[in-house]
């Protein structure tokens, strides 16, 4: 099957949910779902709100680790680079 032939099908798929969503299916006599909708949003948005939350606490968080070493690293060099810049003392 072509991507496109494919593409339109989930685009029909997607227009026939929001079409429940709102209006039902008026011949089964099925109501709309919007208030079954409402209620699994107010279920999943503090959960989604959580994990957000985590993910970025935890995202800053290993940057600032990454930062700290990045530092650390540095000054090693630095120090290293002025150990070779000093003239070594030679044994008499």
């Amino acid at each position: 099957m072509h991507p496109l032939v494919k593409s339109l099908v989930g685009i029909i798929i997607a227009v026939l949910g929001i079409y429940y969503i709102f209006k039902g299916i008026p011949f089964l006599g099925v109501n709309p779902a919007l208030e079954h909708v409402k209620i699994v949003l107010n279920g999943a948005i503090p959960i989604l709100a959580i994990g957000l939350g985590i993910f970025i606490a935890w995202l800053y968080y290993d940057e600032w680790k990454i930062e700290k070493e990045l530092k650390r690293e540095l000054e090693k060099e630095e120090k290293e680079a002025e150990e070779k810049k000093k003239p070594k003392k030679k044994k008499e």
